[in-house]
This record gives structure tokens, sequence and C-alpha cells, in this order.
């Protein structure tokens, strides 16, 4: 009798032994195939995001290059762009002529070349990785062969004579780099932080299914076959109290937060692109109705300057657009580089202010402006003038004619609080709460030019300094 409960014990303990081996390979192997999902969806997206930030710059750099009869002009202006300025900062580009010759190169390549460029072909914008770019410095490159872009500046004396040079005379191709060492650092602590993941949840299944292995046993399971269905299409999946062991809930816990993240980012990635892509498409579907309008048959000059004078309007918006994209994107990879000096704050606000003096005098709106000389903050002028800048342009596109906008700067506490009233329509208070949010218009569209990113540009840079935003508003 003893030995046989000795065999049915033994028995009983090889099968508890197979049974629980065979769920902890189960855990280990789910455990190994979400995390490799998860470095794949992360590589793939951290690639594209480099690839597109590259191309949509290029584009923007490429439709700056114009000829007219003065000569070809490139109106980037590249010592606002400090990345291109210095050696080994990691950011460089090429232009090349018609000729293949060099037309114009940051200063952060001094003597230094990019692989030389393939020959022009129509559209063929191509894209690949340099293991050792400029300065030794690992880099991705995207190269665009475009058109450079004929002008009128409608001064007919000038262009009498001129005629623009033949097709081939115009084709130009880009080099944009960038440094990858930051996107690849990235991938590193990712697919580190999912090894030390997985290796945590092996081994405290292991350890757990040693200890209490008949408790434990059932939940395990659940959590293996709860674990296996995660991946990054299905961002709402967690693993819930019911599918988790006790010794595991602080892993569990960690995984859901790390899911939070990546979920959030993706979200956001999703609904930036598909607004920007609707943002963009208004533009250029005017840009193709104005040119099928002048090409349908032949018409007057007045009738050009007037279609083309619509053209160069909406291509000025677009160009803002863009312009406003790169910026929130260089914040949404903390690729912008803040100086971190003292500005003055009071006679930054008090320029600003005359600047605009004129579109206000123009619009019948009285402008007034308090910025107390002295106050000083330690932060980057350029981002706080194009804070500034949008605040003010923004109260003064919504101020009717006989309306007033006032400005305040003043020094609180130690602290400096900036204050722009206007009188215009006033903001539901429904709507407050999203005035900041990237596109979006009080009212949906209220007819006023604009691309809904000047605000969220505003609270992205106050809350970059340090400081935050926000808007009192009564209806009427």
């Amino acid at each position: 009798m003893g030995s046989a409960t000795g065999w049915r014990e033994a028995i009983t303990r090889s099968l508890r032994t197979t049974i629980l081996g065979g769920i902890l390979a189960c855990v280990a192997v789910a455990t190994v195939a979400f995390a490799a999902a998860v470095y794949v969806r992360a590589h793939r997206l951290a690639y594209a995001s480099l690839r597109d930030n590259l191309t949509v710059r290029a584009e923007s750099m490429a439709y700056e290059l114009t000829l007219d009869h003065d000569g070809l002009e490139w109106d980037v202006p590249i010592r606002a762009m400090p990345e291109y300025m210095e050696r080994g900062s990691g950011a460089y580009f090429l232009l090349y002529d018609p000729d293949g010759e060099i037309f114009a190169r940051s200063p952060s390549l001094s003597d230094q070349l990019l692989p030389k460029p393939a020959a022009w072909r129509e559209g063929g914008i191509s894209y690949r990785e340099l293991e050792d770019g400029p300065d030794g410095i690992p880099c991705a490159m995207v190269e665009i062969p475009f058109r450079v872009r004929l002008e009128d500046d409608g001064d007919e004396e000038d262009e009498q004579g001129w005629e623009a040079p033949p097709e081939e005379k115009l084709r130009f191709q880009l080099q944009l780099a960038a440094d990858t060492r930051e996107r690849d650092a990235g991938l590193r602590q990712i697919a580190l932080f999912l090894a030390a993941a997985g290796a945590g949840v092996i081994g405290l299944s292991i350890l757990c299914g040693l200890l209490v292995s008949r408790r434990v046993l059932r939940p395990i399971r659940r959590m293996t076959e709860e674990a296996a269905r995660l991946s990054p299409e299905d961002t709402s999946r967690r693993l819930g109290p019911g599918h988790v062991v006790t010794e595991l809930g602080s892993l569990s816990e960690t995984l859901n937060l790390a899911l939070d993240r990546l979920g959030d980012a993706l979200e956001r990635q999703r609904r930036f692109t598909s607004d920007a892509s609707h943002e963009l498409r208004t533009p250029v579907s005017v840009l193709l109705a104005n040119s099928e309008f002048l090409l349908r048959r032949p018409r007057s000059v007045d009738d050009y300057v007037e279609g083309l004078t619509r053209q160069h309007r909406t291509a000025v918006r677009m160009q803002r657009i863009t312009e406003d994209l790169l910026t929130l994107a260089r914040a949404d990879s903390h690729a912008s580089s803040f100086e971190r000096t003292p500005v003055d704050f009071g006679d930054l606000t008090a320029t600003l202010c005359e600047e605009v003096r004129a579109v206000a005098d123009a619009n019948g709106i009285d402008l007034t402006c308090r910025a107390g000389r002295g106050v000083r903050v330690l932060g980057d002028s350029r981002y706080l003038s194009q804070l500034v800048a949008n605040l003010v342009g923004n109260a003064l596109k919504l101020t009717p004619p006989g309306g007033l906008v006032e400005v305040v700067l003043e020094q609180r506490g130690g602290h400096a609080t900036l204050s722009v009233g206007d009188t215009g329509p006033g903001i539901p208070e429904e709507e407050q709460a999203r005035v900041f949010d990237r596109f979006h218009r009080v009212g949906g569209d209220s007819g006023k030019e604009g691309s809904g990113l000047g605000l969220a540009i505003v609270a992205w840079v106050a809350r970059a300094h340090g400081g935050t935003v926000r808007v009192e508003s009564v209806p009427g």
C-alpha cells in the first residue's frame, strides 16, 4: 500500500512538474513573442518617423529655391537652424545644381561630402542609412530631385528680355542627413527594457511555480493566455487582476504602464498624421483648382497676375502650416535645442507689439502694450518670440474693427506673467479646455485663416520654459 501511494505521489509530482514546465515554457514563449512584437513595431515607427521628418524638411527647403530675372535665390534661414551650423552636430545638407556641382552646403559639413547622388530622376526620392557618415557619425539621409521654382515678382520692366532657362537647367538635387545615434540609443533602451521585463516575467513565474505550484498553476495559465494576446496593434488590451498572480502584480502594472505609454504615442501619431494630411489637403486642392482655372484657356496678363497672387497666398499658408508642423515635430522628438540664456522679455514683447501695430491700425483695432522693461527670464528668445507673436496675432485675427487688444507683461513673485486680452467673440466654456489642442478651432471652421497650430505651439513653448498657459473667456 505504501509502495502504491509512493508511486502515485511520484506520478503526481511528475505530472505536476510536466504541466508546470509546459506552462512556464508557454510563459517564456509568450513573453519573448510579445517583446519581439513590441520591439519590431517600435523599430519600424522610429525609422519611419525619422524618414518622414527628413522628407518633410527636405521638401520644405527645396521649395524655397526660386529663380527669376535676378537669378537664383534660396530663402532658407540657415542661421536660424543651429543644428546645421556647427561641425559634428549630426545635421547636414548638400544642394547640387544641374551640372552636378555643389550649389550650397551646410557649415556643419566643413570640407566633407555626403555620398554622391544618383542621376536625376523625376520623383526619385531615396532614403538610406549611412553607418559611417560625416565626422564618423551614423546618419540617415534622404535625397530629393526637384525642379527649381520659377518666381514672378510682377516687375514687368525688369523681366523684359528675360527668358526662363531650359527644363534641364532647372534640375537640382538636395541631400539631407541627420544623426541616428539618439534614435538607435532609444531602440537599445527599449530592447534592454523588454529583455529585462521578459527575464523578470520568466524568473518570477519559475520562482512562484516552484514555491506554490498548486496555487499559481491556474492563474499562470490564464496569465500566459492573456499575455499571448497582447500586441502593439491592439493597444487597448491589458493584463487584468483576474489574469495575474499576486506575486506578479508589480510586473503586470509595469507592463500595463508601458502599454499605456505605447498606446498613447501610437494614437497621437495616428491623430497627428490624419490632422496634418487633412489640413494640407485643402490648400493643395485650392492650388490645383486655381491652376486648372488659369490653364483652361488663354487669359490676359491681369488675370494671370491675379491667379498667381492667389496661388502665392495659398503657398505661403502651406509653408506656414509646414513650419508649424516641423516645430511641433521637433517638440515631440525633443530635438529642439534651447539656448537657455537670460532674455529681456519686456523688450522682446514691446518690440513684437510695435511690429504688428501697423496690422492693428489697418484693421481699426486699438493695440495697447504695457511691457515692463527689465522683466528677464531664462530661455530661448526665438521660441519666446514665437509664443508672443502667436498670442498677439491670434487676438488681432479674431478681434473685429473698433475692438481692443491689450498686452500686459509684469513681474509677479519672481515670475514673468504675460496676459493678452481682446474684445473678440469669446470662447464657449465647453471649448476652453481644447483651445490649446493641435488643429482645434473654436466652433469648427470659424472662417478665419489659420491652421489651428498656433496655440498648441504656445502651450509647448510655455511648458518647455517651465511655465503654464490658461484661457479665461466669456462668450460675447
